[in-house]
């Protein structure tokens, strides 16, 4: 089921790891995917070439110069494929930026997102705070965190926090919204006895 068909995406972080994952997910889905880099240009191309390989759709972006840069050559890039430079959904998956370049990220694409649309935040960081979420509500669109905790636990993976994003970016998840996740596989929870 290609439930995001039509729909656009922004992965920040997208050329390596849980950024990777939520790509291809989202791209699986039907979404078209920009691709962002921080200046590992060859890592965006190859998860470009992952997901057209899956038969989905995606582009690299190049943020090398910061949040400000990222958005000249998104808008581009949405345009060339789509007609307008509009977004649907939003993930923060890049690790180095932290809660602040997140929010920068945010505001930035404000203005881009379709009422309706979607942020996720995938971040030990609680970005999804109720006050914001209220502001992006009275659009519609929600603000949730995936907090995935050490990726080392065995059952936690790349894969997991990808399908928990890609629910996230569904329709079904509209009554969800201004949530930390945890997608730790229960890593936080009392030792086994």
């Amino acid at each position: 089921m290609r439930e995001l068909a039509g729909r656009t995406a922004l992965v920040t972080g997208g050329g390596r790891g849980v950024g990777r994952a939520v790509a291809r997910r989202l791209a699986s889905d039907g979404a078209l995917v920009a691709v962002h880099h921080g200046g590992d240009a060859a890592a965006a191309l190859e998860t470009v070439a992952l997901v057209a390989e899956s038969g989905g759709s995606a582009f690299a972006v190049d943020a090398s110069g910061g949040v400000e840069a990222l958005f000249a050559p998104l808008e581009a890039g949405l345009r060339a494929r789509t007609g307008d430079a509009r977004l649907d959904i939003l993930v923060n998956a890049a690790a180095g930026g932290g809660a602040r370049e997140a929010y920068r990220i945010i505001q930035r694409a404000v203005p881009l997102l379709r009422d309706g649309g979607r942020v996720i935040d995938v971040s030990a960081d609680r970005l999804a705070v109720p006050g914001l979420a209220d502001v992006l509500g009275a659009r519609g669109i929600t603000l949730n965190t995936v907090a995935p905790g050490q990726l080392a636990v065995p059952r936690v993976g790349r894969t997991d926090v990808a399908n928990i994003v890609g629910f996230l970016a569904s329709a079904e998840s509209g009554w969800v919204t201004g949530h930390l996740l945890d997608a730790s596989g229960g890593a936080f929870l009392s030792p086994s006895v």
